[in-house]
């Protein structure tokens, strides 16, 4: 399956923490393929892409919980 989503502000973790105002990401089975600008989108998606129009939203990475208290539920009686 795949997923395009388009005309989104695309806040980056790349080495530069990109901020792509008018932007695009698209998605193949689970794996984001690519992430750039509108302008930069090569061709027209096929008729089996799920297209979603993101204008007015933001795209950011995924979150990871690393709260430090989580290692002492693993020591706790260990004492």
């Amino acid at each position: 399956m795949k997923k395009l989503i388009k005309n989104a502000s695309i806040i980056t973790v790349d080495e530069d923490r990109r901020i792509i105002p008018d932007g695009y990401n698209a998605i193949e089975r689970d794996r984001i393929s690519a992430v750039g600008p509108m302008a930069e989108l090569k061709g027209a998606p096929d008729k089996n892409t799920e297209i979603v129009d993101a204008k007015g939203k933001h795209i950011i990475p995924g979150l990871v919980n690393t709260h430090p208290h989580l290692i002492l539920g693993l020591l706790t009686g260990l004492g």
